[in-house]
């Protein structure tokens, strides 16, 4: 399996490409362009290529895939989970920033 790290501040990130991604989640390549086009899925960019997807990505594609094929949420079932999921996600962490401050 191809897998491309990346160097950040924080350490080395994995990143993966479109391809990995889906081997790894079982997902079609066409809807995880659908989550990333529609921004249920976050990627970065790679230069007017496909996007990379990092470990985080990865975890929520799985979590995506669970909810379509075990409990048949649709596209727009999918939007609405991965939004206030990210807002979860957001809260939590502006709460724990703020503990620290």
């Amino acid at each position: 399996m191809k897998k491309k790290t990346t160097r950040k501040a924080s350490g080395a990130r994995a990143s993966y490409t479109l391809k990995l991604a889906s081997q790894m989640t079982g997902a079609e390549p066409e809807l995880i362009r659908y989550y990333h086009v529609s921004g249920i899925l976050h990627a970065a960019p790679k230069g007017g290529r496909s996007p990379l997807f990092d470990d985080d990505s990865i975890y929520e594609l799985r979590r995506l895939e669970h909810y379509r094929r075990q409990l048949g949420a649709n596209r727009q079932a999918l939007a609405l989970i991965g939004g206030l999921l990210r807002e979860v996600a957001r809260l939590e962490a502006e709460l724990r920033f703020r503990g620290h401050a």
